[in-house]
């Protein structure tokens, strides 16, 4: 798609996995990745670097007292739930 050589993609890309629950550290940041809710698999991230910090939510769905239903009624756990809202 890009038309760029394979061989330019390998030396000016790097793959590292991101792992939920497991800090990935960067070029001196810091990522916290996370799982949202959404009907398709989608994940956040939280990322921290010289003392500041800005939050990628990708698709999720934001309702508190929805998420707060869901967890009343047991389709989510207290902990899954604090970390939706």
């Amino acid at each position: 798609l890009s038309e760029l050589s394979p061989s330019l993609l390998r030396h000016s890309h790097r793959h590292i996995p991101a792992i939920i629950g497991t800090p990935l550290r960067f070029q001196g940041a810091t990522f916290h990745f996370t799982y949202t809710l959404h009907t398709i698999p989608c994940v956040g991230f939280r990322v921290e670097w010289r003392g500041r910090s800005m939050v990628f939510t990708g698709d999720h769905f934001n309702s508190p007292p929805a998420i707060d239903k869901l967890e009343e009624t047991g389709v989510l756990s207290t902990m899954r739930a604090n970390d939706l809202r």
